[in-house]
């Protein structure tokens, strides 16, 4: 219905939340054909062995849509397996006839204290996911390190990557 409506779900706010466990603290997808824009997630808590993600992306080509602006400020992970996870080969991959794009996301003021990765990205060849902004963030007890395919624009700015002891 996604596809067939176009209604996108917008000016979504996610805010003073709890995470503890699950696939993902805060999860846009898998079904996005309608296409998700302007999400808002701020001063939000979320921590635990169990919890696999912290903000988490997920589509691919047989649903295709749009991540679009979505904005995260004040996030605290204690512990978790990515913190950042955007993932355009959710299950059927690339095999499809709906490009999906994820494009525009503004990461500020993140503090992790222990993830597999700090960033796990993985856009399409024919769509990379463009315009990721992370700034004035600390990952630190990364053991894996981060995981990047296709992604252009990618910005930095103030972060602190710091590997596990």
């Amino acid at each position: 219905d996604g596809r067939r409506l176009a209604a996108p779900a917008e000016r979504i706010v996610v805010r003073g939340c709890r995470m503890r466990a699950g696939h993902g603290g805060v999860t846009i997808g898998s079904e996005v054909s309608g296409s998700v824009r302007d999400v808002f997630v701020e001063r939000t808590v979320m921590s635990s062995p169990d919890l696999e993600r912290g903000i988490r992306f997920k589509t691919n080509a047989m649903r295709g849509g749009t991540i679009e602006n979505v904005f995260v400020r004040d996030v605290e992970i204690g512990e978790t397996g990515s913190a950042l996870d955007v993932d355009m080969l959710y299950e059927e991959g690339a095999a499809g006839a709906f490009t999906p794009v994820v494009r525009n996301v503004v990461i500020d003021r993140m503090r992790v204290r222990k993830a597999g990765y700090a960033f796990f990205i993985r856009g399409l060849e024919t769509s990379p996911v463009r315009g990721v902004t992370v700034r004035d963030s600390a990952f630190r007890g990364v053991t894996k390190g981060s995981r990047l395919e296709h992604v252009e624009d990618l910005v930095l700015r103030n972060v602190v990557l710091e590997p596990a002891q």
